[in-house]
């Protein structure tokens, strides 16, 4: 049992639903009856781990920090953890991008725009010199106004990156996807591929005592050997969650556009957006960035555009401005 602190991050695109599901030998439905599957292994098997998570996003990389941290209050052993990530670094849904300019490096949230905290004494010390206070904020209804709300001027995944180094995992892979799990001979088997590896000779399996998942719902219910490992609500739990989807557009401008976009703003941070398929405007020269040459501004769609054009969306990319 591991005490977590209520952060959340907000803003348009942030996964509020995201749902950790952890497997133990007895847990949920019939895990203790699964030892009879034949073990998997042979050539691509590799050296056990005790703890394996599933995702580095905001929830993975924290629960992997706080995992030594619950280990040390209780005067045991480090447990070995290995972290497998689908994407190429961490960062989950709240994900920024960058670019390299004449003035140095750009950076633009493209998924939360804020971290928010109900109280900030429970802000990680390791993330503490990664925020700065968010000030003049847009008013909405995704974000509770009693709660405190913090910038990262790194990024957002800045704050991955800072509990991962806090966890000290003795594996940390990217580009690696789960393709199922089997419960065997008392560990949980977990069977993997990599990007640009497609053959299904270069599957491999590794064995831990304990598996967190920390993905969305979606995710959860398709990897084969997590749904017959859950009893029947908590599945129906997982399936009734539902992702409220945007489209996301962060633009480079040039320095002198600064004070327009300062003025169309009224001085604040973001602005909300009544009647338009753009719902919020978010500065991002507000966070911290420094350059004298650019910055950057985030425009996010409204869920019902996004819900009629998300399967044109690839095609924004082809844009040239």
């Amino acid at each position: 049992q591991i005490s977590f602190p209520k952060v959340c991050f907000s803003g348009p695109g942030a996964s509020r639903s995201e749902r950790i599901v952890m497997l133990a030998k007895g847990s949920g439905k019939g895990s203790s009856s699964r030892a009879g599957l034949e073990r998997p292994g042979g050539k691509g098997s590799t050296a056990s781990r005790e703890i394996l998570v599933v995702g580095a996003g905001c929830t993975g990389a924290l629960v992997a920090a706080l995992l030594p941290l619950a280990a040390r209050r209780r005067q045991r052993p480090k447990p070995q953890v290995a972290i497998w990530e689908w994407g190429r670094g961490p960062a989950g849904r709240m994900t920024s991008f960058w670019t390299e300019g004449n003035g140095g490096r750009v950076v633009a949230d493209v998924g939360a725009q804020v971290i928010s905290l109900e109280d900030p004494q429970r802000l990680p010390r390791w993330m503490q010199e990664e925020v700065m206070v968010a000030e003049n904020l847009a008013q909405n209804n995704e974000r509770n106004p009693e709660w405190f709300h913090f910038y990262a001027p790194g990024g957002l995944p800045s704050l991955q990156r800072a509990s991962l180094a806090e966890a000290q995992p003795t594996e940390l892979h990217f580009n690696r996807r789960v393709m199922s799990l089997k419960y065997s001979e008392g560990r949980w088997w977990a069977s993997y591929s990599e990007k640009g590896r497609r053959s299904p000779r270069s599957m491999q399996w590794q064995d831990f005592q304990l598996v967190i998942f920390a993905g969305t719902a979606a995710d959860a219910t398709q990897v084969p050997g997590i749904s017959e490992s859950l009893a029947p609500k908590q599945l129906q739990s997982l399936r009734q969650v539902r992702y409220d989807h945007r489209l996301c557009l962060a633009l480079i401008l040039k320095a002198e556009l600064a004070a327009l976009v300062e003025k169309f703003c009224d001085g604040k941070g973001e602005v909300v957006l009544e009647k338009s398929p753009i719902y919020l405007i978010a500065r991002q020269d507000v966070k911290g960035r420094s350059n004298d040459h650019a910055f950057g501004l985030v425009l996010h769609s409204t869920p019902a555009f996004a819900a009629s054009n998300l399967q044109s969306a690839p095609c924004l990319c082809e844009l040239t401005w």
